[in-house]
């Protein structure tokens, strides 16, 4: 009987999980049981358990192996910063540098090609960049009304006629309409197009062709330019008053004129273009013309730049702001 007993009690040991149902309850870590283990062994063992089985603590984001809760409170801070800019799309917008803030300056140029240089500066020094804006380049061409008026707009407006622009002037006396595209042409065989030409003639073509023939032909040769540069801007110049006219009576040829400038102010959309009026060009003015009836005085020289300054003034400002957008 003590013999049995003893083999009972050596099979205990030997299988305690089997045996007693209390044993089977305890956890076994090393191959002894948890009630012999020490009291900082138990703890660590519970504080691990928490860990896996809280879903609180399954959230906290591990850094370098630690806990963060056992983090100084200023790691955490500068943690809970840097989640923020990484979930905030207004704060991924925003553009962040190691310098201190930069600032813009603007820098002049004697390029004719840019009108100045931007240079951005930080705390480390000076550091030039590109600058997308440019100059435009405007072509004039027509009769002497153009070459006489070059001659005036230097004295009266300075260079370009104060536009920051590079205006090139391309006058000849008694030209005709015919002579527009030829002219055209001829310069565009030693430099690129314009960004925008202004044409003024065909004052000289009234009385020798119908209105309604040089109107056409206007029209023709200035949707041809259109087709061929369409980046190119165009304004057209009314045929201003006289006094006199070389090819017939005053009164027959300025309600030609009239007629021509009606037609050109119809169909100057139709050409994406713009038209110059010189509505203060008056006939009966006698300071506006000298006295052969047909070129202009100073003041009238004056009259008649303003209006093709003004329009081209609102044409690059358009322009400027088309590539701001």
């Amino acid at each position: 009987m003590a013999s049995s007993r003893c083999f009972v009690a050596s099979d205990i040991n030997r299988n305690p999980e089997m045996f007693s149902s209390y044993k089977d309850k305890r956890k076994i870590c090393g191959g002894r049981s948890a009630v012999k283990r020490s009291y900082t062994e138990i703890t660590q063992d519970s504080r691990r358990t928490a860990e896996l089985s809280s879903p609180q603590r399954k959230k906290i984001k591990i850094c370098r192996r630690r806990l963060a809760m056992k983090r100084p409170f200023s790691e955490v801070s500068q943690d809970d910063h840097r989640d923020q800019e990484m979930s905030s799309p207004e704060r991924k917008r925003r553009r962040i540098t190691t310098n201190t803030e930069e600032k813009v300056i603007v820098l002049p140029n004697t390029s004719k090609e840019t009108p100045c240089t931007v240079a951005k500066v930080s705390s480390k020094g000076t550091r030039p960049c590109t600058v997308t804006s440019r100059v435009s380049n405007i072509w004039i061409i027509g009769d002497s009304y153009i070459r006489r008026g070059e001659e005036a707009a230097k004295k009266e407006y300075g260079k370009n006629l104060g536009l920051n622009a590079n205006i090139q002037w391309f006058g000849k006396g008694g030209m005709r309409w015919g002579g527009v595209l030829p002219s055209f042409y001829a310069e565009l065989a030693n430099q690129s197009p314009p960004d925008i030409l202004v044409v003024h003639a065909g004052g000289n073509d009234l009385g020798l062709m119908s209105p309604k023939k040089l109107a056409f032909l206007m029209q023709r040769d200035l949707q041809q330019l259109r087709a061929q540069f369409p980046s190119m801007q165009m304004a057209f110049s009314c045929i201003s008053e006289r006094q006199q006219w070389r090819h017939g009576k005053p009164v027959q040829i300025n309600n030609d004129r009239k007629s021509v400038n009606k037609f050109m102010r119809k169909n100057v959309d139709y050409i994406g273009g713009e038209l110059i009026e010189h509505l203060y060009l008056k006939f009966y003015n006698k300071n506006t013309f000298l006295p052969d009836g047909v070129h202009l005085t100073t003041a009238g020289n004056q009259v008649f730049l303003t209006s093709i300054q003004s329009t081209l003034e609102k044409i690059l400002q358009r322009s400027s702001s088309e590539q701001r957008v």
